[in-house]
């Protein structure tokens, strides 16, 4: 087994699935499916009133949840509940929480299958090391006969030795100490039996990866590796290292799902004791014909995932004196979303500080190691840097919302912590979910062109986090100097003007074209399709908010304003079939504008990361061989099995590290 063998044993996976640009293929894919799979839901259901909603609107209802923008072109309370119920199904299907699941689940699976396959190999060549000196062995054997309920026998032997036990399942043997045999057979013995299978590979992979049991093998085959010369020092360190990453991504996993079903069935009790307990909230459902129970499911789940959706056309505004209702669902937001990594690294940091054993190790290597193993887990100094970002972020505009509307027919009678309350939470929502709890009509145009500019910037405090603490230089693989510096650095100015220039040029040319597809609109109705407006828009949109300024009859000029009719849904709503497509496409563009690179170190698989393992330890090596003033010790036995390498100068580089160092650092 060479190091070769880490790095192919993906080879049962597909060639595609090892390609860079997987990631952003699965990604585009997997929610061009949901969008047209919403869409046809929501145009087959009837609405209330019995009538189908056309396909564009559909569609840009469906794409609207499932890029958890929040826009929404036909009234929400006009829908039927099973279309209500498709839009919460789709933001729970596109939340930020959920889709990090994926690449998460993904490498986790891709570890164990490495792992199993390496577990095998090892224990083969153990098999003909035993075969070759059967003869030799000495042999008290027990046999344990376990009859299936559909196939033959299957033998379990125990054969003992002075120090050791040999465990012998249909053709592979391995040793193992004799405190270890009750735990080790108990574990067969359960697998084994009732199987009808009598695939010993299934029967070993099952049986190895217990938590309980696992450890106990890797010893044996690390043991197995040395003393019988099936591997060398670096193979073993690859062992360890991606037997540990595996270990740290079951955690994770288990964390994360965890963290998100926790946090929305928390929020929705919640949601529902307050209502129950406040009858004026009570009564402001009553009025709307609104089911108490649905409200604090859908709000509970719709602010986890940001999309921002309410059961009441009017949003949050009927709630607008409700200080716990809007505090609450301002912290759902924000842990569902830009708070989502600093709340994982806390849990974590919890679990750590209070863990024991074997599990401490694992919380140790995820706290050391984030980005090693999650696109949303950041150092320590990273995760204080995003926290105080985001905090300086909200009350930078809770603080000009003070300034600038504190006497503003918006806020009109409330008292001084309604104002402050409502402020609060029209800025964490301004920057994630989209809920409205003032008319923004009415604010001021300085608050609203701030609020542009916040939307603008929704992704950039966890975008550039990420992208200062992903993959290190090696990881741009063969990248030379200059493509790596600018393509790969992570310094965050580099980052944040490569993102402006980007989305600014994405914004221009939406802008344009959108301009070009509502003419008409404009010079009709100047006041109402103002670019303003439609900027308004467009960078909501791409920014996955879901604010809208609305549509109002008060501005409509000309001999048809007698028969406008107010709509209480997103500006996009009355665009044309050009202008909610091009919407639709802004939408879908933003929910990808934020995505980590193909190179993140959180995103490669283990055939990848093998190699730059492999590549460090070689690096480390040829550093101390050129730093070491001595020549390295010569050893008596044959090492003309021994692997070897080669650095760019020249030097042969042997697989062992200089006597004295430590070997598991390799």
């Amino acid at each position: 087994m060479t190091m070769r063998s880490f790095s192919m044993s993906s080879r049962d996976m597909p060639t595609w699935v090892q390609k860079p640009s997987c990631f952003m293929i699965l990604h585009i894919t997997y929610f061009l499916v949901l969008g047209f799979m919403g869409a046809f839901a929501l145009w087959m259901c009837p609405q209330i009133n019995s009538e189908h909603m056309s396909f564009i609107d559909a569609l840009y209802c469906s794409t609207s949840a499932v890029t958890v923008t929040g826009l929404i072109s036909v009234r929400i309370q006009g829908m039927h509940k099973f279309q209500q119920i498709v839009l919460l199904l789709l933001t729970v299907l596109g939340s930020q929480v959920f889709t990090s699941l994926f690449p998460l689940y993904a490498r986790r699976l891709a570890y164990r299958r490495i792992l199993t396959n390496q577990a095998m190999a090892v224990l083969s060549k153990v098999q003909e090391k035993l075969i070759s000196n059967e003869s030799e062995a000495k042999e008290d054997a027990e046999n344990v006969k376990l009859i299936s309920n559909e196939s033959a026998a299957r033998e379990v032997k125990a054969h003992h030795s002075n120090s050791e036990v040999k465990v012998e399942v249909k053709g592979v043997s391995a040793y193992v100490g004799k405190n270890e045999l009750g735990q080790l057979l108990k574990h067969l013995l359960r697998y084994v039996k009732g199987k009808s299978s009598e695939m010993m590979k299934i029967v070993w992979k099952r049986c190895i990866w217990r938590e309980d049991f696992m450890s106990v093998l890797s010893k044996r085959i690390l043991q197995c590796c040395k003393t019988e010369d099936l591997t060398n020092e670096i193979e073993i360190s690859m062992w360890k290292s991606m037997y540990m990453e595996y270990k740290a991504l079951t955690y994770l996993y288990r964390i994360v799902v965890a963290y998100f079903l926790l946090v929305q069935l928390g929020a929705f009790v919640l949601l529902q004791i307050y209502l129950f307990a406040s009858p004026t909230a009570t009564k402001i459902l009553e009025k709307n014909s609104v089911n108490k129970t649905f409200f604090s499911a859908y709000n509970a789940v719709t602010s986890f995932g940001n999309a921002g959706y309410s059961l009441l056309d009017s949003s949050m505004i009927p709630f607008r004196n409700h200080a716990f209702i809007l505090l609450f669902l301002s912290f759902i937001v924000l842990v569902g979303n830009t708070m989502f990594g600093p709340c994982i690294w806390v849990i974590i940091s919890v679990l750590q500080r209070f863990g024991k054993g074997s599990r401490k190790e694992v919380y140790t290597y995820l706290i050391t190691n984030p980005r090693n193993c999650y696109t949303h887990l950041f150092p320590k100094n990273q995760t204080l840097w995003l926290i105080i970002t985001v905090m300086a972020i909200n009350t930078l505009q809770t603080s000009f919302f003070c300034v600038l509307d504190w006497n503003s027919s918006s806020v009109n009678g409330l008292n001084f912590a309604e104002k402050i309350v409502d402020a609060v939470f029209q800025s964490v929502a301004t920057r994630n979910a989209g809920n409205n709890v003032v008319n923004l009509v009415d604010l001021s145009p300085s608050m609203l062109v701030l609020m542009v500019g916040m939307m603008y910037i929704s992704i950039y405090p966890v975008y550039l986090t990420r992208q200062k603490t992903r993959a290190p230089k090696m990881l741009a693989g063969e990248a030379s100097e200059e493509t790596y510096s600018e393509h790969y650095d992570s310094k965050i100015s580099v980052q944040s003007r490569k993102l402006l220039a980007r989305d600014s040029a994405h914004i221009f040319v939406i802008v344009f074209l959108m301009c070009i597809l509502e003419s008409q609109n404009i010079s009709h109705d100047p006041l109402n399709y103002s670019v303003f407006n439609i900027i308004f828009e467009v960078i909501s949109g791409f920014g996955n908010v879901g604010l809208s300024v609305g549509y109002s009859c008060a501005l409509k000029t000309g001999n048809n304003s007698s028969s406008c009719q107010e709509v209480p849904y997103s500006f996009s709503g009355k665009w044309n079939r050009g202008g909610k497509i091009l919407l639709v496409l802004t939408m879908f563009l933003g929910r990808h504008r934020g995505l980590p690179d193909s190179l993140d170190s959180a995103l490669l698989l283990p055939r990848r990361v093998a190699q730059e393992q492999e590549f460090a330890t070689i690096q480390s090596m040829a550093q101390l061989s050129i730093n070491s003033s001595t020549s390295w010790p010569r050893r008596s036995r044959d090492r003309s099995r021994r692997t070897s390498f080669t650095d760019d100068q020249g030097l042969q580089l042997p697989a062992h590290p200089p006597y004295g160092q430590d070997q598991s650092s390799g």
